[in-house]
């Protein structure tokens, strides 16, 4: 059985009915989830991470505590 976050990623209708503000916040979710959250890290997590904290901020998100810690610990995360 494949984990929830991989099904969710494969789905191709969902991108389809989002607005572009909401694309742009999915895309950056995707983007975080594929670079960084996963076995090897992208070299341009920093923007991956900042992309999403923009693009979700654009929708009027809030963001969530472990998004916010995620973004004011980047620098810890270099040497791993």
């Amino acid at each position: 059985m494949e984990p929830q976050i991989k099904k969710v990623l494969k789905c191709e209708e969902f991108p389809k009915v989002l607005k572009k503000k909401e694309k742009l916040a999915w895309t950056s979710f995707v983007a975080v989830v594929r670079g960084f959250l996963g076995n090897q890290k992208a070299e341009n997590y920093v923007d991956l991470v900042q992309a999403l904290v923009r693009n979700y901020g654009k929708m009027g998100c809030r963001m969530s505590l472990k998004v916010h810690i995620l973004d004011g610990h980047l620098d810890k995360f270099k040497d791993s």
